[in-house]
């Protein structure tokens, strides 16, 4: 079986606990250790996994010292800010790795995982779990297929409310910079709709397995909430070839629209939502719809079936830091594009999410206005909101990594 050690089984790293039980049950994985450095809050996970054998070690370094050379794949659903330094020692302890997503907070960061599992003669898998999926691979298909021409423009948007405990339950929730100076970029589009914009930028690239290539960014940021970081983003992205992506989503609703994505090609077009009630559907110029794409509900199983069969020598696709460097690379120009404004005190008003009585803050009017510019394909502005700054449009040529122009934790 495949030995696999994971780091952190609480917060999303319950996850990937779930993963490796249910591969562990399946016969393809045993589980052989796992860092919890939170004991107390994970004593259930801890006696299931001593159960079938699994060593439970208080940090990660112990777990270097102590399994170097003698695991297959090591799980790391950290911190944004930890990916990039535990993927570099855990491939040069000769472990190949699945490390959550996004890839790192900078793209040099990126750049240095790429660099450090080559020498290694490792791989590192990226958790944007949606690359991993047969409809993500068809809608590529026909893209670069010719069946519907090229693609020219791609728009999507996404409502996705969080609470005040969202941004609470760590350190990095909504931070930009880390408490010892260290880059995060949290965000919307980093973390729980970076998806979104990992599939925008993977559907755009010309061949099957490319991301496209930004040219310039432009960007609007505010925040509803009390945190560094923006919870509304709306971004455009102007690819080599002449490609328009447009993208905006926020935190700061008061209900949830799931990610909707529309393709726009030459001749026809591809809608796409990869939440409930999934969809994809391909339209021909005359509107015809030719082709109802299936989605998978094996996501989870999906991801392990392509790491198995990495390990095992098989050229099975995964989503690579070179690749997820793409979108690094595109969050780092818009944190370098625009400043963050924060809506003004009268706009935004607290509410009750649910019957919980979770609060979170809701900015008025933002339901309306996100999907009116989602269809006249544009990003936010003063026409929307007075108080918001359209960033410059910045330049990727020369662009090598996040440079906090703003002063971000200074």
């Amino acid at each position: 079986m495949i030995k696999a050690a994971v780091v952190g089984v609480t917060g999303f790293g319950a996850t990937h606990y779930n993963d490796l039980l249910r591969e562990y049950e399946a016969g393809r994985v045993q589980p052989v250790a796992a860092v919890i450095i939170n004991p107390d809050d994970a004593q259930d996970k801890i006696a299931r996994l001593q159960e079938i054998g699994c060593d439970i070690l208080p940090d990660f370094d112990s777990l270097i010292a102590k399994y170097s050379g003698k695991l297959d794949i090591c799980c790391i659903p950290t911190g944004i800010a930890m990916h990039k330094s535990m993927s570099v020692a855990a491939v040069e302890a000769g472990f190949n790795v699945y490390v959550e997503k996004p890839v790192s907070a900078t793209v040099d960061e990126a750049r240095a995982m790429t660099a450090a599992a080559a020498r290694c003669g490792k791989f590192i898998a990226v958790g944007y779990q949606n690359m991993y999926q047969p409809e993500t691979r068809r809608v590529k298909e026909i893209l670069t297929s010719g069946i519907i021409g090229k693609a020219k423009k791609l728009k999507c948007y996404g409502m996705w409310p969080r609470s005040f405990a969202y941004y609470g339950r760590n350190k990095w929730a909504g931070a930009l910079v880390g408490a010892d100076g260290a880059p995060v970029l949290d965000s919307p589009f980093t973390n729980a709709l970076a998806h979104d914009l990992q599939l925008q930028l993977f559907f755009a690239g010309c061949s099957f397995n490319e991301m496209v290539r930004p040219a310039r960014v432009q960007a609007a940021m505010m925040r509803a909430n009390k945190i560094q970081s923006c919870d509304t983003a709306s971004i455009r992205i102007e690819s080599e070839c002449g490609k328009e992506l447009i993208f905006t989503v926020t935190h700061a609703s008061n209900f949830s629209s799931h990610p909707a994505h529309i393709i726009e090609c030459e001749k026809g077009e591809i809608h796409f939502a990869r939440c409930t009630p999934a969809s994809c559907k391909v339209y021909n110029a005359a509107g015809e719809e030719i082709e109802d794409v299936p989605f998978s509900s094996a996501v989870r199983q999906n991801i392990w079936d392509a790491l198995i069969d990495r390990i095992n020598g098989k050229d099975a696709f995964i989503c690579t830091p070179e690749m997820a460097a793409v979108h690094t690379l595109v969050s780092n120009a818009v944190f370098d594009s625009a400043p963050i404004v924060d809506v003004p005190s009268e706009l935004v008003s607290t509410v009750t999410f649910d019957e919980t009585g979770v609060e979170r803050n809701v900015v008025s009017g933002i339901e309306k206005i996100i999907r009116r510019t989602y269809d006249e394909e544009r990003i936010l502005d003063a026409c929307d909101y007075p108080f918001i700054r359209r960033g410059e449009v910045l330049d990727i040529d020369g662009y090598s990594s996040f440079e906090n122009r703003f002063g971000y934790g200074k």
